[in-house]
This record gives structure tokens, C-alpha cells and sequence, in this order.
């Protein structure tokens, strides 16, 4: 974030405003305890099947990793304050109401974040397969995309003013 926050620095001129909104982790809860983690599960457990079936390489598996991170409102807060390019403007954390999501809106939202990712390591041919096996795993009873008490992420919503009156 540091990085990305520098980078950011150079292209902006002083006085500039940049907003970020960033999927966080609710004060106090896990990863573990959110659907967001189910639904990483559910990705993670077909393409295990898929591999164990062949129409994935194991070796691609073991080598597959997503990167992201979900930070808390307090966590990224601290990250804010210790770079000197920017002040903070406005910060929060916005939350999303409990309701029910059918597992095909999960899995959409999933193939619509990570589809090129896990298209360029596996392979286009893949992808479609991915996330119609997904779609129907999600759709079981004994999977709890449906719970409507699951935790789900906040939208972190961060205003950031650049520091400075010069130009970038």
C-alpha cells in the first residue's frame, strides 16, 4: 500500500483529492468468519476437484495463489497516517446490509474479480468449467452462501489529499 500510495503521489498535484474504496474486514472479526471466505473455499475446493479429476495440472494448483488482502478500518488507517504524501480527508467503513444473495450472484461476483487471473495461470479453457462447477457446489444445501448471517465485508471508503501546492 505504501508503494501504491507513492506511486500515486507523483501522478497527483498538491491539493489533489484521491478517493480508494477498499472491500475491509469488519473491527473484530476473522477472514475465516466471512462468506467472502466461504466463497474463497468453494473456488478453492472445485479447483481441487478439478485437479484431482485432471482437467487441472496439480502442478499449476500448488502454484496458484490469489493476492488479496482485507485490511481493517484501523489497520488501514495506520497504514494512512505513516505516509507523509497524503492527509486524510475522510474515513469509513460502510457496511452492507444482511440479505440474501442466491449462490449464482456469488459466483458471478467471484468470476467477475478473478476471471482473468485464473484464466492467464490455468488457461482460458478452464475458467468456464471453474465457475459452472461452482455455480452448482454453491447451490448445495450444505454450502452456506445462502446464510444471511454470515459476516460479509465492509466497503472501506478513504478521501485522501495530497499534501503540498506544487505540481506533480
Amino acid at each position: 500500500m505504501g508503494m501504491f500510495l507513492q506511486a500515486r503521489a507523483n501522478e497527483l498535484v498538491g491539493g489533489g483529492l484521491m478517493a480508494l474504496v477498499i472491500p475491509g474486514l469488519p473491527v473484530g472479526i476473522l477472514f475465516s468468519e466471512t462468506r467472502t471466505a466461504l466463497e474463497f473455499e468453494l473456488l478453492g475446493s472445485t479447483l481441487m476437484g478439478m485437479a484431482n479429476m485432471g482437467l487441472v495440472s496439480k502442478e499449476k494448483m500448488d502454484c496458484f495463489n490469489l493476492p488479496v488482502y482485507f485490511p481493517s478500518l484501523e489497520e488501514l488507517k495506520s497504514i494512512m497516517e505513516r505516509n507523509r504524501e497524503f492527509r486524510i480527508e475522510k474515513m469509513e467503513a460502510i457496511s452492507h446490509p444482511k440479505m440474501k444473495t442466491e449462490p449464482k450472484q456469488c459466483i458471478s461476483g467471484i468470476k467477475a474479480v478473478f476471471e482473468g487471473i485464473i484464466g492467464k495461470h490455468f488457461g482460458s479453457n478452464v475458467t468456464e468449467e471453474l465457475f459452472e462447477q461452482c455455480s452448482i457446489k454453491a447451490a448445495e444445501p450444505s454450502v452456506l452462501l445462502l446464510d444471511t448471517d454470515m459476516r460479509t465485508l465492509h466497503v472501506l471508503l478513504v478521501i485522501l489529499k495530497r499534501n503540498g501546492n506544487g505540481n506533480a
